[in-house]
């Protein structure tokens, strides 16, 4: 299947599924513009794989050591603004995602 078709086309219904998620998270009622909703989306979405990541962090990290690892509130939000401003440096920002104009 994935040599005769794109994968882009295959999977697209599924990527603006799991992107409404986040938009209907940061604009339940609809009332905001669409721009600022989908800008938010966005945040909500790095924001998340970005938990997931920590997650991943901590998982292997336990596993590796045998001990129980946490993160306080500081700790995430560290990671989550050392995230932010490695986005920022490479040009990701609320732009397009990939630095062009949106």
């Amino acid at each position: 299947m994935h040599a005769k078709h794109d994968a882009r086309k295959t999977t697209a219904n599924g990527r603006a599924t799991f992107l409404a998620r986040f938009e209907a998270e940061v604009d339940p009622d609809g009332t905001l513009p669409p721009e600022e909703r989908r800008r938010r989306a966005e945040h909500a979405r790095s924001a998340y794989f970005t938990r997931l990541a920590l997650a991943a962090v901590k998982a292997r990290r336990q596993q590796r050591d045998g001990g129980v690892i946490a993160l306080g509130g500081e700790d995430l939000q560290e990671l989550v603004e050392k995230a932010a401003a490695r986005r920022m440096t490479r040009g990701l920002t609320a732009e397009g995602g990939d630095g062009s104009a949106a």
